[in-house]
């Protein structure tokens, strides 16, 4: 089994990373105001200690939110925050020919609007696998994949014309554009809905026995619904039943095809069962 990604020891370093960056930044300031040098470098400086800044503050929270979910969504956030490094050291640092002109895509604004595009494509990576974690089943599954595969393929066709500013791109490409951002939104809606439809509903809904308050044990102004411990185990060696699990907001498990709880998406579940493998 390969080891565990160190998460632990990513956050402390990413924090430091993100001071050392605004003081980097703060002191480029200060030395060309006060040499009134504050020209064309200062600024690429001052935008390159806040990608850095960016870079940290991405990895950190990979490290510490993203990790808690899944560790490979983790490893997939660090690589689109290298990604990002790497961008933005382009946008900042390369020259363009004298004739280009300058549009919003150059330079760190254009480098803000990348970093726009991949956090996003995050996000709804993030509430896709959560929702589908809930609602699972083979419809949904396949569903999930494909929308998956949207999401990734309209945040590169959104980031090309960005990446390559001077770029020039036809109609078409728009219109394809178009095309999987409303296949991507129309996945994301039929996953919830998909559920609904093709799951059956004894998959969805499942009986609880209610628990009853033993009249004759419960003492005088009990709560309704309370047993005290000695009526509560009173009959020896009588089964006992359990309540099936449920997420935090209150809805159940689904079950496996064995009718047991599953945990797969829970957090820390895939993480504990990578451990035990």
């Amino acid at each position: 089994m390969p080891p565990a990604f160190p998460f632990d020891r990513v956050r402390p370093v990413m924090l430091r990373v993100v001071i050392a960056s605004l003081i980097v930044a703060a002191a480029v300031a200060i030395v060309s105001i006060a040499t009134s040098t504050f020209g064309d470098t200062s600024w690429r400086l001052i935008a390159t200690a806040a990608v850095f800044a960016a870079f940290a503050l991405f990895a950190w929270y990979d490290a510490a939110i993203s990790s808690a979910r899944s560790s490979w969504f983790a490893l997939v956030g660090f690589a689109v925050s290298v990604y990002l490094f790497v961008a933005g050291m382009a946008k900042i640092w390369i020259i363009q020919p004298l004739d280009h002109a300058d549009t919003i895509f150059d330079g760190f604004f254009g480098w803000l609007i990348l970093a726009a595009i991949a956090r996003v494509a995050l996000a709804h990576v993030h509430v896709v696998l959560a929702t589908e974690a809930r609602l699972r089943s083979r419809v949904i599954t396949a569903v999930t994949r494909v929308t998956l595969a949207l999401v990734a393929i309209l945040a590169v066709m959104l980031s090309v014309p960005v990446l390559f500013s001077p770029l020039e791109l036809d109609g078409a490409y728009w219109r394809v554009l178009g095309v999987v951002a409303v296949l991507d939104a129309l996945g994301t809606v039929l996953i919830p809905l998909g559920y609904q439809l093709f799951t059956p509903a004894s998959a969805r809904t499942r009986t609880l026995a209610p628990v009853h308050p033993d009249a004759a044990s419960s003492p005088a102004g009990a709560v309704p619904g309370f047993r005290p411990p000695a009526a509560a185990y009173a009959a020896i060696g009588a089964p006992l039943t359990l309540q099936w699990p449920k997420y935090a907001d209150g809805a159940d498990l689904p079950a496996t095809p064995t009718g047991e709880p599953d945990f797969t998406g829970v957090v820390g579940y895939d993480d504990w069962v990578a451990r035990t493998v």
